[in-house]
Order: structure tokens, then sequence, then C-alpha cells
């Protein structure tokens, strides 16, 4: 079982530490696993090189989400499925062999974004949101507005473009450059959210960061950008 959480004193002959737990422990569940009567413990110190304990507990969800969402729930498959998803990541991704026990911060943060990317196009149910495990905010957000998905719900139905940066009273969005306006792909419901409670209000509940789309995105949503038009009088149409 993994917990995460501060030092808040150490002992005088430097062995004695308290430290506070970010959550409660499950004092029960520990006590089944003891051996001798005995809770023995391994202490990781992030040191800002290595993967971080709040690195591995959210690769540890994310494969557990996958596991559950594969069928399988025994111990040995969830180990089965850890190492099956590491291939595919490295097969994709060109990352050599890691160990989630001691494998760089780089190599974890890019194998959380890629199980996120897994868990939104696969329509994995996971237990927590998306965007509160993502750790590159922006690539999260650059994927969502790629694959038409929400970045908030995680949904693939009913998606709009959500502009960050507002384009004016009486704007008219068939003739303004999309690609100089920030902007988040959501669903109609949370759509309707940020609508009403304003921008600031949900940026800071979600902790979402709003992004330019490429030309490219943009049409594929079928927006307009500046040299849109250019394009199609070289092209010969109107």
């Amino acid at each position: 079982m993994d917990y995460i959480g501060k030092l808040i004193q150490v002992g005088e002959n430097k062995r004695l530490v308290v430290f506070e737990l970010d959550e409660d422990i499950d004092i029960e569940l520990l006590e089944k696993r003891t051996e001798n009567g005995n809770m023995n413990a391994e202490i990781r110190f992030d040191d800002m090189r290595h993967i971080s304990a709040k690195q591995r507990k959210k690769i540890y969800a994310l494969i557990k989400d996958i596991t559950v969402w594969y069928g399988n729930m025994y111990a040995w498959e969830k180990e089965t499925v850890k190492e099956l998803l590491k291939w595919e990541f490295m097969g994709e991704t060109g990352y050599g062999y890691f160990s989630l026990s001691n494998t760089d911060m780089t190599t974890a943060k890019e194998f959380i974004s890629w199980l996120i990317e897994f868990c939104l196009i696969n329509g994995v149910p996971l237990e927590e949101e998306a965007y509160l495990q993502a750790e590159d905010i922006t690539r999260y957000v650059y994927y969502c507005l790629e694959k038409r998905i929400c970045c908030v719900t995680g949904r693939l139905d009913d998606i709009t473009l959500h502009h960050v940066d507002v384009i004016g009273m009486g704007g008219n969005r068939n003739k303004t450059d999309h690609s100089e306006h920030r902007v988040l792909p959501l669903n109609s419901e949370i759509h309707a959210l940020f609508e009403h409670y304003g921008n600031q209000v949900m940026l800071a509940k979600y902790h979402l960061v709003p992004v330019k789309a490429t030309k490219e995105q943009l049409s594929k949503w079928k927006l307009k950008w500046k040299k849109m038009d250019e394009k199609k009088k070289e092209n010969g149409n109107d």
C-alpha cells in the first residue's frame, strides 16, 4: 500500500520520524499483512530527479482503472497489465525499459500522459478525473482538442469549442480568425457552466489551461483561421 505525506519531525537520534499522511491509513488492512506482528514499510523521499511518490501513485491508479476495464481483478493480472502497458508505451514512444521503482521523473511524466490518453481514447472509466491526474495539463488539453474530447468529463459526445478569449459583442464567428483565440473542448453541459459562472471561476475550479488550436485542428473543427480564405483563393474556391 502506498501513501503520500510530509515529514513533520525528526527525533534526536535521527531514526525516529513523524509523517503526516495525505489520507487516513487503513490500519485493519495493514494488520492483515503484518509479519510476526511487525508492520514494515519503505520510505522514499522525492529528490526531484527520480519518479516521485505522487507520480507513482497516479500511475498505479491509472493501471488499476485499466485492469478493471479489461475485466481483470487479481494481483498477478494487474502486474501483467502493467507490463503490457509499459511495453506498448515503449513501442510507441521509443523509450527504453524502465522500472516504476526508480525511473526518472520525465519518463514517469510521459508515461502518465500516455496512460491518460489511452484511457480517454478507449473510454476507460476513471476513478479520478483525467485532468486531475495529468502531469502536463497543456498537452492534455491539446490531446482532448485533437480527439474532440471534453477536457473536464472525458466525454466524446456533444462536444463544442469554448472560446476563453471573448470574440466580442456582435462578433461573427464565421468571419473570426479562431487561431488567435484560446479555447477548451467541452461538452455542452460544462460549456453552459463556463458561460454561466465565467472563465475565471471555472478555470480555477478545474485547473485547466486553455490553448490556441493549430490550423490543422481548426480545419477539423471547421473553423476559420486567417490564411484559410487565401488558401481557398489559391485553389480557385470562393
